[in-house]
């Protein structure tokens, strides 16, 4: 359906007129060019029903299904009663998932879960008591008058040892409840009374029939952050360090560089960025907010739809788009569209609130306009109008132009970040798609003399060179030298970033050292040369991209001995071996970004496991 758009639009003279025009300006007005693109695409036939699944909240998997959450729950009630708590535990967490929270009745249930969920966690062994505290803290968001929420809110801070608290719950709990519930309280604040005398405590006890305990403020509900607002936008880009700099020239334009010599191992900055999306494949394993890991059974969902999770309340009530009148919530075109859509959109509707330096920087990043080729153009036109055409249709929050949203789809497609966990062995590991203030401004090396790592969505740049007052701190944008030959990331970073690279190595070109780092060794073990195959090699055994052919001879650069035989093939065995020795040392890098304290052994250990593959025949370093 969107392919039959696309065509549509590829085959409109009036909008390739239109984009002509555009090019042509000193300052192409974005907006007029999305107008246009409007008008092209409404008389396809497939535009409305397009538009219609992208926003039918009716959609499954997408909207709340109250019927579905009762299911679960009672499905984890039956797995309580078995005494297998944390199976209750993640059943109930994903009824949670399923509720519309800001229903009457969807309220009424959520209290009802989040009760049954902190009981599990009291339940388990050892008790995961903050975690029970949580969740009858939000069970009382929900409903005050719950007195099953203070009872156990109650029975939370009692196996945390916090007697004061837990006998102001318990006596609030009493007061709200009938019958045997009332009986059940009075034995839990007769328990917490007594547990309290024997721990000392200088707190008064707390009786029913006391008058200054009844005219006393009770505890009240743990008082989260609250969300995201253009007060409280990302700080300012003075930078976070005197240790960084600014410099403009006419060939590089905007870099930043070292204001003071850096010694190599250095931590030159930390930031948070500026705007991210978590990748849908991620959604259920991974913190929307933070990008940190969450567990099946604590997690928290979106109050309103399914499409997220959460590592904590705070991040739940962080997150300015998944709220009553959040853009996304229960939206199918924020998991339909691409990633960098949707991030573009939210970047959009932030800039439209926020007027900090920092978004005015965000505002000035380079959109590379004129070099984007015809056919890129017409795509993210079209995906732009199509998210703005979205925002309009749900009726609530903030509407960005389709302009807007095309712009900030241009900053991202040069900007953008890639985030990965700190233990990944390649480029395919990415958990989301941000960017940064700060690191949007280095410049390009395959060779490079700052490398970033990532704990959840922070950004930790490092340098892994000495770096002199004044000298550039360069990041690479793709491929490394040594994971690609020289011909293809040119070709590549010409492709989407619109330059070509000449950086140090690419000046130096297929030189010994790029052949030795995706070469192999020469078959003649008393040698250490180094064979470039004559044959193609598939991705993965020499570089991450397939090696052509006929970039090398296939003769050993010492011994000159002819090793013309197909690798591919005599590989196969030891694939399993160069996938065992890189998770080995994936693991050991992320033990040196992550701790001050590294055992050297460790990563000698991972660095010779694959130096020994590569001796049996693999790429030589």
């Amino acid at each position: 359906m969107l392919e039959s758009i696309l065509d549509t639009l590829q085959q409109s003279s009036l909008f390739n007129h239109c984009i002509q025009e555009q090019l042509r300006l000193t300052t192409p007005d974005l907006n007029r060019l999305c107008d246009c693109c409007l008008s092209c695409i409404k008389t396809s036939s497939h535009l409305p029903s397009l538009i219609d699944q992208l926003v039918d909240r009716k959609l499954p998997g997408v909207c709340a299904d109250h019927a579905e959450a009762l299911r679960l729950k009672q499905e984890g009630t039956a797995s309580y009663r078995q005494a297998a708590y944390r199976q209750a535990a993640e059943s109930y967490t994903d009824a949670l998932t399923s509720l519309d929270r800001t229903s009457p009745s969807g309220t009424i249930l959520a209290t009802d879960i989040l009760c049954n969920r902190a009981l599990t966690f009291l339940r388990q062994t050892p008790p995961e008591a903050e975690a029970a505290l949580l969740d009858a803290s939000a069970a009382l968001d929900c409903s005050k008058a719950s007195s099953k929420a203070w009872y156990r809110r109650a029975c939370s801070h009692e196996a945390l040892h916090d007697y004061a608290a837990a006998c102001s719950n318990a006596a609030m709990a009493a007061k709200l409840s009938r019958g045997a519930q009332y009986e059940d309280c009075i034995k839990l604040l007769q328990r917490l009374q007594a547990a309290q005398q024997q721990a000392s405590s200088p707190a008064c006890l707390i009786q029913l029939d006391c008058p200054a305990c009844k005219d006393a403020k009770l505890q009240q509900p743990v008082r989260m952050p609250p969300r995201w607002s253009s007060e409280a936008a990302s700080e300012a880009i003075p930078f976070p360090d005197t240790m960084l700099a600014l410099k403009s020239s006419a060939e590089q334009g905007r870099q930043l560089v070292g204001a003071h010599d850096v010694v190599a191992g250095s931590v030159l900055w930390t930031e948070q960025p500026f705007a991210h999306l978590l990748l849908k494949q991620h959604r259920k394993q991974k913190c929307s907010m933070c990008l940190k890991p969450v567990q099946a059974h604590t997690s928290f969902s979106c109050p309103a739809c399914p499409l997220v999770r959460y590592c904590s309340l705070s991040c739940c009530q962080r997150d300015p788009f998944h709220t009553a009148k959040g853009s996304e919530c229960g939206m199918p075109w924020s998991l339909l569209l691409p990633a960098d859509v949707v991030l573009a959109t939210r970047m959009a509707v932030k800039l439209s609130q926020d007027t900090s330096s920092c978004a005015q920087h965000i505002q000035t990043l380079q959109t590379h306009l004129q070099q984007t080729s015809l056919p890129v153009l017409t795509e993210l036109s079209l995906l732009a109008t199509l998210a703005a055409i979205c925002c309009r249709r749900q009726g609530r929050g903030t509407h960005p132009s389709a302009g807007s949203i095309l712009k900030a789809l241009l900053q991202i497609y040069i900007n953008g970040l890639a985030v990965v966990p700190q233990q990944h062995t390649d480029a395919t590991d990415r958990i989301a798609l941000a960017v940064y203030p700060t690191a949007s401004l280095m410049n390009h090396s395959c060779q490079p003399n700052v490398a970033v790592c990532f704990d959840g969505c922070k950004l930790t740049a490092r340098a892994i060179e000495s770096v002199q007052a004044g000298e550039p701190l360069l990041h690479c944008y793709g491929a490394q030298k040594g994971a690609l030959i020289t011909p293809l990331r040119r070709q590549q970073l010409q492709e989407q970033y619109h330059f070509v690279c000449g950086c140090r190595a690419c000046q130096a070109g297929f030189d010994e050292t790029e052949q030795a780092m995706v070469g192999l060794r020469c078959l003649d073990s008393r040698c250490s040369g180094v064979v470039v195959p004559k044959h193609a090699v598939p991705a993965g055994l020499c570089s991450i991209e397939p090696l052509p052919s006929c970039i090398g001879n296939g003769c050993c650069n010492r011994c000159r001995k002819c090793c013309n035989g197909d690798f591919a093939d005599s590989s196969h065995s030891m694939w399993s071996d160069l996938g065992a020795a890189r998770s080995e040392y994936a693991s050991a890098l992320a033990q040196l970004h992550s701790s001050n304290e590294v055992d050297v052994r460790t990563v000698t250990a991972a660095t010779q496991g694959l130096l020994h593959v590569s001796e049996v025949g693999m790429p030589c370093c």
